[in-house]
This record gives C-alpha cells, sequence and structure tokens, in this order.
C-alpha cells in the first residue's frame, strides 16, 4: 500500500485514509485465512504515515488484534 499512497499523495494534497488488507487471502475449505501478523501489520505505519496517509485502519481479514498493533504503533511514532 504504501507505494499506492505515494502516487494518490503526488496527485491530490486532502487528508488520505489507508485501509490495507490482512494480505493475501488463502481458502482452507470453505473458509478465507489472511497470513498477515499483527507485527507484520503494525511494521507498515511508519511508511505508510511517512507516504503520506492520515489514517489508517484495515480492510478485508484485520482483526481487533492487527487494528490494536498498529494503534501501538502509532502510540510509539508519537
Amino acid at each position: 500500500m504504501t507505494p499506492i499512497c505515494q502516487r494518490l499523495r503526488a496527485t491530490c494534497d486532502l487528508p488520505m485514509w489507508i485501509k490495507p488488507n490482512a494480505g493475501l487471502p488463502i481458502m482452507e475449505g470453505t473458509k478465507t485465512r489472511y497470513r498477515a501478523s499483527a507485527e507484520f501489520f503494525a511494521s507498515h505505519y511508519a511508511a505508510l504515515r511517512e507516504a503520506g496517509a492520515a489514517f489508517l485502519g484495515g480492510c478485508c481479514g484485520t482483526t481487533p488484534a492487527l487494528i490494536r498493533a498498529l494503534a501501538t504503533a502509532r502510540r510509539a511514532a508519537l
């Protein structure tokens, strides 16, 4: 998502909300699973903020644990 965020930032100066998913989905029988760990998901916080994201959240496959890790990364960056 960082390169996408950079491209968007280059086209406008409005606040951007970036909501990455938790990786590529994997089908296990009839269930969809995502492999991204909370640590991996949160490790992209600084790069996305530097690329111009004003708001960060999560989309497909994100769980409360991933969002908590993102919030922890934010607090650590302040």
